[in-house]
């Protein structure tokens, strides 16, 4: 049982109420008759739907499909001049069909009965053809009969009688075991015969007389014995299925088939076959499909095909049993042949002479089977092959050029083969092909020239194999050099390029520069190990290349920006370049990258190379591993220069003596040689070099800086180190003229000597040493004073604390402000909680602050905004009032329900209603129908009218709403009363009990449609939302209130469930 048929049963048990009834006819025809025992309804298509039920008996109180003791047995549809269905359940009985008593279809020429019982002969119904004329249908042209159920031997010739004018009439899924021989009698023109998924012993006299068949389906019957004669007489049989038997038992023969002369398509995959006979198919002079897949055949006869001049396809697959050659000639000579299939055979041989004379066949799949190589002429006679599947074998050799002379071939799939070499001219004859797979072998090298003629080439796949190509011949080409070219540089037209999981070391430059129409180039998971700018510059115009899990450390865009002065004005081009999942090493080189991924680069430079890195990690310095490049700054990007290190040595023997004599020496033993102990670091924003000793164990000054020719700048930090001094005021050591930054905290310094400072000196730290007064040659701090602040322009020698940290006079004035703030706005709080509602529905209506009263995300999923149940007698209502004030965007002009005016306003909320006579699925099972509507609905609004409680399906709608809304602990439904509702206590006590704890809005009165709008979902008014209800509407009305129905509605009221609210939840 489904949770579908189970939510139904839920909602359908205990309802009981008598159906309406409708008469419809059209030209004499009877589609409702209001005699009869069913409920009608007439589609929007103009399709009519009957649901009939009885009185069940206590056996068959256990189906679903049951409420108040009914069951529905039959569900009818009717498409005038077309078709009609009949659907029966699980309690239907033949006899169930005099319900339909009255109606009159007239003409209809197809009809198909579901899940029903067999005609009954005991009753005045007691065939089709009765039936018929009990319902008045004519000109059945097509009948369907499917029971699921096992009938056996059920089916008598006296059920099929009368029925002369039917040529199609399926029998399908009825677990038939036997058929009388004059079973189809009756239907003497039937041209097609549907037996499938049946367990039918057949006799030899069952399609006797039968001159008009055409086509015959017995596909899946475990058919093990076939009669001689059976099919003897079937003149203009065009088509006969045998899948899915045991015909492998049968001996199958010419004898079966001689009469078939007519036959274009014969099925008999599937039948355990092991052998066939030379000459079966001798006399099937017209055949054109044969499909003999999945059987168990060893061995085929020569001759099997030598009398089938027609044959055009042929299907032989999937075989079951080792077939590990085909004879000689076995497929020549068909000249009509166009596609063959022969895949998963386990063959290992085809003779040369295979397709001799064979001329248009033009697919051919050999995939799944044993080839280990193929014969030179193989291919030589089917000049018009267009596609050639040879997927999936051993092949390791092809040094006989098999495809020599296929010049109309367009796909050529070789891929999961043993190859290891292409023949350099093995592709030179294919000049009309466009897909080549070569993917899984063992490819090492191509041929510079391999494909050289294949120009018409647009899909490559070489992925998983093991090619190299030859490398660039100079891997630092600048920006106008292009590379070495690939072996499909001739290939202008590719689109696809596929070469993952290869060895391949560069990106050649006719994928840039000659491929414009290239749409994907996957070089994923190769050896690429550094690519520059110039390598990611690509002229088609919409391209995506993959370049993820290579060996990629350096990426570098050093000339990215000189790339973009070369071609300022190009196109904007939709290239994407992915390179997540590559080893990057994170120094200095990335310092561009960083820039780019930043934006700091000019936009021209992004139009040219789209760089998709979204999880590209570091992998080294160690202290960067596993960080993420967009977590870099390259503004702080600091790195190791790698100079050589001085050793403590170097300093004491060479830099002891610094005369003038020796001076020139010095500087070059010293250039770009880093301070024994210290860490040289470059930072590339501002070509700085840091010299950081404080890690150092120095007692002194280094005796000289390093001197290169990237660096602008020196930063010298020497902070911790002891020092008592600084070098000596005569000169400086060498290297320390570029010093722009001098770092000597927490050193012992007792003075500072000004013209011992480097000239260049912007930073100078010198806090945390022993300074007690500053030397008289630093005259320049009296001049030091404040750039901004309210201290602007004072001397910082003159400051105070207060000047520096005053104390704001606007900080009490602050407090005081924020207490009275505070005050109002808990008093607008304390206004708005006993107000809310009518705040909410006054913003609601006048459209303001709509964020305020709009639900949240629960009812995204959901189809409709409100789903109206109704009576079909208030209709009228639904359809003039309803339908074009909520769904159309009017609204009254007077603002009063019942005016005949109404006014179109841009800002009115236009809601999707789910309505009966448009949105139903005719045919569907209308309980199941209600439960799919209230289940794709925010709100249900129930139109509660006399009528309404007079009708069944109202009911039932209105039972799964409420279920729904107490099952979720929300307000699901809205009741519109409607005309004179009787008291309280004449109704239904579940509908008492709800209308006694929920809101209600009554037609007439003047806030109608501002209180229905505002208990629909809210959305917004330009842009319609997805929303679920959070507001739960309940009002406070008791029974001994209900009087007031007929008068005004109370005000809408927000509170929580009641208890009865929570009894009505466990009832559901």
């Amino acid at each position: 049982m489904t949770s579908g048929a189970s939510f139904c049963g839920l909602i359908f048990v205990i309802l009981c109420a008598k159906p309406y009834l409708i008469s419809l006819g059209v030209n004499g025809a009877v589609f409702c008759p209001v005699e009869s025992g069913c409920t009608c309804s007439k589609g929007s298509d103009g399709t009519y739907e009957m649901e009939c039920y009885r009185n069940l008996v206590a056996e068959e109180s256990i189906y679903d499909y049951n409420f108040g003791g009914r069951s529905q047995v039959l569900l009818i549809k009717i498409k005038p001049g077309f078709y009609a269905t009949v659907q029966c359940h699980p309690a239907t009985e033949w006899s169930d069909l005099r319900l339909l008593s009255g109606l009159k279809v007239q003409s209809c020429p197809s009809i198909t009965f579901n899940y029903c019982p067999l005609p009954d002969s005991s009753k005045n119904i007691s065939s089709f053809r009765a039936f018929f004329d009990f319902v008045g249908v004519e000109k059945v042209e097509i009948i369907s009969f499917q029971s699921y159920k096992t009938l056996g031997d059920g089916l008598k010739a006296e059920h099929l009688i009368g029925l002369s004018g039917v040529t199609k009439l399926s029998l399908t899924s009825n677990g038939l075991t036997s058929l009388p021989k004059n079973s189809f009698s009756g239907v003497p023109d039937v041209r097609w015969l549907d037996l499938r998924d049946n367990k039918i012993q057949l006799q030899s006299s069952l399609f006797r007389n039968l001159y008009s068949l055409s086509s015959i389906e017995l596909g899946s019957n475990e058919i093990s014995r076939l009669p001689l004669e059976l099919f003897h007489g079937l003149k203009n049989l065009s088509q006969l299925n045998l899948w899915g038997n045991k015909l492998g038992l049968a001996n199958l023969s010419r004898t079966h088939f001689k009469d078939l002369t007519m036959l274009e398509s014969l099925d008999l995959s599937s039948n355990i076959l092991a052998s066939l006979d030379e000459d079966i198919f001798y006399d099937l002079v017209s055949l054109k499909t044969l499909n003999l897949n999945a059987n168990s055949f060893s061995s085929l006869p020569t001759n099997l095909f030598i009398n089938n001049k027609n044959l055009q396809t042929l299907r032989l697959s999937n075989n079951n049993a080792h077939l590990p050659s085909l004879p000689n000639g076995l497929l020549s000579n068909l000249s009509l042949l166009t596609s063959v299939s022969l895949d998963k055979s386990g063959i290992e041989n085809l003779p040369g002479d295979l397709f001799r004379g064979s001329e248009r066949i033009k697919t051919l799949s050999l995939q799944g089977n044993r080839l280990k190589a193929l014969p030179g002429d193989i291919f030589s006679d089917i000049k018009s092959l267009e596609k050639l599947n040879l997927k999936e074998n051993q092949i390791f050799d092809l040094s006989q050029l098999p495809f020599k002379k296929l010049s109309s071939l367009s796909s050529l799939i070789l891929s999961f083969n043993n190859l290891s070499h292409l023949p350099p001219a093995l592709f030179h004859d294919l000049r009309s092909l466009e897909e080549l797979d070569m993917r899984s072998n063992k490819l090492k090298t191509l041929d510079l020239n391999a494909f050289s003629r294949n120009i018409r080439l647009r899909e490559a796949y070489f992925s998983n194999n093991e090619l190299s190509f030859a490398e660039s011949p100079d891997e630092d080409y600048d920006i106008i050099s292009f590379g070495a070219d690939s072996p499909f540089g001739s290939c202008t037209e590719l689109e696809i390029l596929d070469l993952a999981n290869n060895a391949i070391k560069d990106i050649f430059s006719d994928w840039k520069i000659a491929m414009l129409k290239l749409k994907e180039l996957n070089l994923s998971r190769n050896s690429l190990s550094r690519v520059s700018v110039n390598d990611l510059h690509f002229l088609s115009s919409e391209l995506i290349v993959d370049l993820r899990s290579n060996n990629i450390s350096v990426i570098d865009f050093e000339q990215a920006v000189n790339l973009s002065l070369v071609q300022p004005n190009a196109d904007k081009k939709s290239v994407k370049i992915f390179v997540d999942d590559n080893p990057i090493k994170c120094d200095c080189n990335i310092y561009h990258l960083l820039k780019y991924l930043e934006g700091r680069v000019p936009l021209q430079v992004r139009s040219l190379v789209d760089l998709q890195v979204n999880d590209l990690q570091c992998l080294y310095p160690s202290e960067l591993a596993g960080k993420k490049l967009t977590d870099l700054n390259s503004k702080t990007l600091i790195c190791d220069l790698g100079l050589l290190e001085l050793s403590l040595e170097d300093d004491e023997i060479h830099f002891k003596d610094l005369s003038s004599d020796n001076r020139t020496d010095l500087v070059a033993f010293v250039n770009e040689k880093c301070p024994a102990t210290c860490k040289c670091l470059w930072r590339p924003e501002d070509d700085g070099l840091i010299v950081d000793c404080r890690e150092g164990n120095l007692s002194h000054f280094p005796y000289a800086l390093p001197v290169t020719r990237r660096t602008s700048h020196i930063e010298l930090l020497a902070s911790g180190l002891g020092l008592i001094k600084l070098w000596p005021a005569s000169s400086l050591n060498l290297g320390y003229n570029k010093i722009s930054t001098l770092e000597l905290s927490r050193n012992a310094l007792s003075s500072i000597d000004a013209s011992s400072l480097p000239p260049h000196l912007k930073v100078l730290d010198l806090h945390q040493n022993n300074l007690t007064h500053l030397n008289k040659s630093v005259k320049f701090l009296p001049n030091v004073t404040c750039k901004s602040g309210h201290a602007s322009g004072m001397p910082l020698s003159q400051m105070t604390l207060n000047d520096l940290c005053p104390i704001s006079n606007v900080i009490a004035t602050a407090c005081i402000s924020i207490a009275v703030l505070g005050l109002v706005m808990g008093t607008l709080a304390a206004l708005y909680y006993r107000h809310q509602d009518e705040i909410k529905i006054w913003l609601y209506a006048h459209h303001l602050c709509l964020w305020f009263v709009t639900e949240d995300e629960l009812d995204k999923d959901k189809e409709y905004d409100a789903f109206i149940s109704y009576s079909h007698q208030d209709e009228s209502f639904v359809v003039e009032e309803l339908v074009p004030v909520l769904e159309g965007g009017r609204f009254p002009d007077k603002g009063h329900p019942g005016d005949v005016r109404y006014i179109e306003k841009k800002d009115v909320i236009k809601y999707k209603l789910c309505l009966h006579y448009r949105d139903w699925i005719a045919g569907q099972w209308i309980p199941a129908q209600i439960a799919r509507s209230v289940d794709l609905s925010r709100r249900t609004i129930v139109v509660l009218s006399p009528s309404f409680l007079e009708s069944v399906w109202g009911q039932m709608e209105f039972r799964a709403a409420h279920c729904r809304s107490l099952s979720e602990g929300r307000s699901r439904v809205i009741v519109i009363l409607y005309g004179d509702v009787p008291p309280a206590d004449q109704l239904d006590p579940e509908l008492r009990t709800y209308l006694t704890t929920n809101t209600y809005v009554k037609w007439g009165d003047p806030w109608f449609w501002r209180k229905l709008r505002y208990a629909l979902p809210h959305v917004q008014t330009r842009k319609r939302k997805k929303v679920s209800a959070s507001l739960t509407l309940r009002t406070n009305l008791n029974e001994k209130h209900w009087e007031a129905v007929n008068g005004q509605s109370k005000p809408l009221e927000l509170i929580h469930t009641n208890s009865a609210a929570e009894k009505e939840t466990k009832k559901c």
